[in-house]
């Protein structure tokens, strides 16, 4: 065989296999296991599992987290989410300083649209 007929030959198996494992126009792959922050940020209105650490700011607004920042009290380090339907007294390892309560890690169960996760109980 020729280089020619190699590359030839390699074009088509790449365009039979592109194809291969994806999903109808507009549908999103189904995760599973386990995502963290970022990964579940990609993905929206259907159940996923997420880890991540919980910080609730002055404000009252509840955020699932990537990690926490080296200030204290701490913010949000990385990715985040906010996060709906959270029962604090659940809250893993709890702390509060200045205003500002986190814990966890906790790995929470819901529903994610346009940058919030609701919790699904």
């Amino acid at each position: 065989m020729t280089t020619r007929h190699l590359l030839v030959a390699a074009a088509v198996l790449v365009a039979v296999t592109a194809g291969c494992g994806s999903t109808p126009s507009g549908d999103q792959p189904q995760p599973s296991g386990v995502l963290s922050v970022p990964q579940a940020r990609s993905v929206e209105g259907t159940v996923i599992s997420v880890r991540g650490i919980v910080l609730i700011g002055r404000d009252g607004t509840v955020r699932l987290c990537e990690g926490l920042s080296g200030s204290y009290p701490p913010q949000c380090g990385g990715a985040s989410l906010v996060l709906r339907g959270l029962d604090e007294a659940e809250l893993p390892g709890r702390e509060t300083a200045g205003g500002v309560t986190w814990g966890g890690p906790v790995t929470v169960h819901g529903i994610h649209r346009d940058g919030v996760l609701t919790i699904d109980r």
